[in-house]
């Protein structure tokens, strides 16, 4: 149990609470809101690269997942609350990530980026929802 300092303090806001706070306010906190705004990116980048639609509206959600997406998924289940290091932690991951990915790819001889999206999108979004799913599940509550 955390000691207080002054009787004002409260103590940081339980994962629980955050779900009572969800469904008695129908709010989210910024992770939260960030983690289904990825996700949603993620989806709908899956579903052009799937559906094979070329234009600027898949080069704008493309750039947007492939630069955040695959790094939030990891990032989100840190907890750093340290906003500045969750973005720069974010962009690193997401570019480490696909940078692996690709070369994978190369030396392999088996360069396929959509259904390399596809694979790391997938996992992203598995891992997005477990980020989301966390408070209905009692995992990681303290």
């Amino acid at each position: 149990m955390a000691v207080l300092n002054s009787p004002e303090e409260s103590p940081p806001e339980r994962r629980s609470d955050s779900l009572r706070r969800l469904i008695t306010t129908g709010r989210l906190d910024a992770r939260e809101l960030t983690t289904a705004t990825l996700l949603l990116v993620d989806v709908i980048s899956l579903v052009m690269v799937a559906a094979g639609h070329v234009g600027p509206a898949r080069v704008a959600v493309a750039l947007t997942a492939i630069l955040s997406v695959p790094g939030w998924a990891v990032v989100a289940h840190l907890d750093l609350r340290w906003p500045a290091a969750e973005v720069a932690l974010t962009l690193a991951t997401s570019l480490a990530v696909l940078l692996v990915v690709g070369q994978l790819m190369i030396s392999l001889r088996a360069w396929h980026p959509s259904a390399a999206w596809l694979a790391v999108g997938g996992v992203s979004a598995a891992l997005l929802i477990g980020r989301l799913a966390r408070p209905w599940i009692g995992v990681g509550g303290s």
